[in-house]
């Protein structure tokens, strides 16, 4: 017989190889408590005699009293079901006992050794990270060379905000570029030389007019039967330029920057 930690429930082992477990209840003014049967724990196949009985946490536990064997037997203490049977040595079941808080499980021989019984826990660790890989056995770890460098926390902080800080052209044309698409960008306001597919008459007025300022983005995109060389300067344009021409006679200012060739590298793009 024994009661369970809080001493609301009693195990019995009796004669008759059953193992019953009571719910006592008090009732107020009276000193014996009123016993509930709650569930009866039984061996149906061998009719095994029981050792000995008692709680674990939230199970019944009782050991077999055969000569040739060492079992406990494990029941659900709430749906009163087999939960496991534990087999040990030849050597009869002397005694055993049930960790109070942990389930861990002791068991006396009748050859005087103590068992211990305990959970076999298999851990997963590559459940613990993505990188974490299980090894049967020991392995050489060769490191990366930057794996295990310490970095000053002031460079990461100087170096984060330089990359905040940079300033990002969204004027400047890139080098490589659709070869069937022309642009001018107005961030210079400026037209350079065209191609050398542009006749002379857009040559001359491009070279001389590098101040015309335009009020808008200009992008043409060519059709796959025309080449870059193909390529004129829009006749509305055209006629600004050439007004601007006739009346606005370039400088000497601009007849040397247009001689020299020494403008900012943003011409009309044919690249």
């Amino acid at each position: 017989m024994e009661f369970d930690n809080k001493g609301s429930s009693i195990v019995l082992n009796s004669n008759d190889r059953i193992i019953r477990v009571y719910s006592l209840k008090f009732k107020a003014g009276e000193m014996v408590p009123t016993m509930i049967l709650d569930h009866k724990f039984q061996d149906t196949i061998v009719r095994t005699p029981w050792q000995g009985c008692g709680f674990g946490s939230e199970y019944v536990v009782a050991g077999a009293g055969h000569k040739d064997s060492h079992q406990i037997f494990i029941w659900d203490r709430s749906s009163g079901t087999l939960t496991k049977i534990l087999d040990g040595p030849k050597d009869p079941l002397e005694a055993f006992d049930w960790h109070p808080t942990r389930p861990i499980v002791a068991s006396v021989s009748i050859l005087g050794l103590i068992h211990i019984w305990v959970t076999g826990v298999t851990e997963n660790w590559s459940a613990y990270a993505p990188g974490f890989d299980e090894l049967d056995e020991n392995v050489e770890y060769r490191e990366r060379e930057d794996e295990f460098d310490y970095e000053d926390e002031s460079d990461l902080e100087r170096r984060r905000k330089d990359e905040q800080e940079r300033t990002i052209e969204i004027f400047k044309a890139e080098e490589n570029v659709n070869t069937n698409r022309i642009e001018v960008h107005k961030k210079r306001r400026k037209l350079l030389l065209a191609g050398p597919g542009s006749n002379k008459e857009d040559k001359e007025l491009m070279k001389e007019l590098d101040d015309v300022e335009l009020d808008q983005f200009i992008s043409f995109e060519l059709d796959d039967d025309h080449s870059k060389d193909d390529f004129f300067i829009p006749i509305d344009y055209r006629l600004e330029f050439q007004h601007h021409h006739h009346h606005s006679p370039p400088s000497d200012d601009n007849d040397n920057r247009s001689n020299n060739n020494h403008s900012p590298n943003y011409p009309i793009d044919s690249s």
